[in-house]
């Protein structure tokens, strides 16, 4: 998604401050069944010398390969964005998807980045709120935390800067 296609998401007097998308880590894991899936064809194929059961195991493997397309896809489609206002998520592929959170309502953030996380550059976000359970109470995969971190405590702290006339972009991170 283009970081402009956000714009018809946006309130009235709504700036974008921060752009991302999840870490291309979230990735590994059907990449993985994926090329397993193809080894474990090859095996099978090895083994058996049997066109039928190959051929039976094949579908599993395009499924597998297909359910990957998918997931990159959607990675590329899906956004975070926060805002001076709000954290949203724009997400989707064939039904669009717009998950959204107040800034008011966070009580309690933690941001941790476990080993793997630190190698990779990325972590992950627990937000607590008052009240009932919001759309983003996890945020999973996130690149670079401590820029998201710096940002959403300033804005949940201290409220949004004061806007020049002038429009600057928002600070985004590059596309992996």
């Amino acid at each position: 998604m283009a970081p402009g296609q956000s714009q018809k998401f946006l309130l009235e007097g709504e700036h974008v401050d921060y752009q991302t998308r999840r870490h291309w880590s979230i990735l590994i894991r059907p990449a993985m069944l994926a090329a397993l899936g193809l080894l474990g064809l090859s095996i099978l194929f090895g083994i058996t010398g049997s066109n039928i059961v190959t051929g039976l195991g094949g579908f599993g493997v395009l499924y597998l390969w297909a359910r990957l397309s998918w997931h990159i896809a959607d990675w590329r489609i899906a956004n975070l964005y926060l805002t001076d206002w709000r954290l949203f998520e724009i997400s989707g592929i064939v039904t669009k998807r717009i998950a959204a959170m107040p800034l008011r309502k966070i009580t309690d953030l933690t941001y941790e980045i476990s080993p793997l996380g630190r190698l990779l550059g990325y972590g992950r976000f627990i937000i607590e709120t008052a009240g009932q359970d919001q759309a983003f109470s996890r945020l999973e995969h996130i690149p670079q935390p401590h820029d998201l971190y710096e940002k959403l405590s300033h804005l949940t702290l201290h409220g949004p800067p004061p806007r020049r006339s002038d429009t600057t972009q928002p600070h985004s991170q590059p596309a992996d």
